[in-house]
């Protein structure tokens, strides 16, 4: 979890996300007892290289022919990916390619493909599968996704694009949810800045999806960047109902604080420290909102705690050098966390030691 620190009392918060990459979409064919098998997301992911990237989802896509051997191959080559075996399930999938060069076999080889690393024939395989069937959104969906991993975004934007209008003519396709497209546009165009666009996606992947986590966390994000603070709140509240994770409590006291709303604010962080004890973050920001509301005394226990889990971090000892020294004028307890601060490299230490520390 990314949780930020402020300098002071101020208060002052920065929110970073980094872009997001789901998994890739993977075809089959049609199998109606078993169902579709669900796709992995992560929050506020990084652009990281590992499995968790190649989701398995299960796509309709073709009719289900028992005496088409293209089609068997296929569901043999999904058989060895979801066993990890990468290197069996390029072969299922190239023996379906020679019988048939169905768009799907191609997209679910070059997943197994970008499992292994093999980045430059994976990009040919989704080409290959676009040129066999255009209308087919998962390629366009995967090539964008690795296309954003390479930081070559305003391809990944028009693939994102080209998804969205395959997935509206598209029939009997039931691979990557409609959702997870805008999602992941809305990602990008988070990234690019244009914050107010996916904020759009994240509202239109709710509208197909009106329980997806992420879509409520992430348009959180976007609005928390545009000072929306009141609108990220209510998009944590949501995201909340689903699931209460320690983060959304964390990045909603952050927003109350942001607004001033300090009391407001001391709930969220008791909940976030109830469930992950160890996130210093959440102490130091409590004990900030504290001192605004003049509990010093309460704010000192919140970075006693903080100083036991950083204990060479000198934001701590800053704090409550600040806080005994200045707030409560106590200069033989504050003085000593001053010096430390300072040791530490807390330049501005030196002008609270010069007026508080002299005698």
């Amino acid at each position: 979890m990314t949780m930020q620190t402020t300098k002071t009392y101020n208060l002052i918060f920065i929110l970073i996300l980094t872009v997001l990459t789901n998994g890739c979409a993977q075809e089959s064919t049609p199998d109606k007892k078993k169902g579709n098998v669900q796709t992995t997301h992560v929050f506020y992911p990084v652009l990281k290289d590992t499995m968790d990237l190649y989701a398995k989802s299960k796509g309709v896509f073709l009719s289900d022919d028992p005496n088409d051997p293209a089609l068997r191959y296929i569901d043999t080559g999904l058989i060895m990916f979801n066993k990890f075996k990468f290197d069996q399930a390029i072969t299922f999938y190239t023996k379906s390619i020679m019988v048939k060069p169905y768009s799907h076999a191609f997209s679910n080889r070059a997943n197994a493909r970008l499992a292994l690393r093999d980045t430059i024939n994976a990009l040919q395989d989704y080409n290959d599968a676009i040129k066999a069937d255009s209308t087919n959104p998962s390629p366009f969906f995967n090539r964008a996704n690795l296309f954003t991993t390479q930081k070559k975004y305003l391809a990944a934007l028009t693939d994102y694009n080209n998804a969205l209008k395959a997935w509206a003519i598209s029939k009997n396709y039931t691979g990557v949810p409609l959702s997870d497209i805008f999602i992941n546009r809305g990602n990008l165009l988070f990234y690019l800045n244009d914050l107010n666009s996916s904020i759009k996606d994240y509202s239109e992947a709710l509208k197909s999806d009106p329980k997806n986590l992420m879509a409520f966390a992430n348009r959180a994000e976007a609005k928390n960047k545009l000072r929306d603070f009141t609108g990220s709140i209510d998009d944590y509240s949501k995201a909340i109902l689903i699931d209460e994770d320690p983060e959304f409590f964390f990045k909603r006291a952050m927003n109350y604080i942001n607004l001033q709303k300090f009391q407001e604010a001391i709930p969220d962080l008791d909940k976030t420290i109830k469930l992950n004890p160890s996130v210093w973050d959440a102490y130091y920001i409590r004990a900030q909102a504290k001192g605004r509301l003049k509990d010093y005394n309460a704010a000192i226990t919140d970075i006693d705690k903080m100083i036991q889990l950083q204990p060479n971090n000198a934001e701590g000892y800053f704090m409550r050098g600040l806080t005994y020294a200045v707030y409560l004028q106590n200069s033989e307890k504050g003085c000593p966390d001053l010096k430390r601060a300072l040791d530490l490299g807390d330049k501005r230490a030196t002008d609270l030691i010069r007026n508080y520390c002299s005698k």
